[in-house]
């Protein structure tokens, strides 16, 4: 399994346009917060849990889309 950072750039996305596309009416994140759980820093909460599960869901979507996977 390839990690977010791969990922992210085989999509040529960046963090910024991620946390504005994951951003909802309940949660705001921030280029800080997705670039915590890109990197491997999360600080296991649940919003960082949540955040990282909304990513990879996000990410598997794109890459399924494109034909990537």
């Amino acid at each position: 399994m390839d990690s977010f950072k791969v990922r992210i750039v085989r999509l040529g996305l960046s963090q910024t346009q991620l946390a504005k596309i994951l951003a909802d009416d309940q949660y705001k994140y921030t280029v800080t917060d997705v670039n915590r759980v890109v990197n491997g820093r999360s600080r296991k909460t649940p919003g960082d849990t949540r955040l990282a599960v909304k990513l990879d869901g996000y990410l598997f979507k794109l890459e399924k889309e494109r034909g990537i996977r």
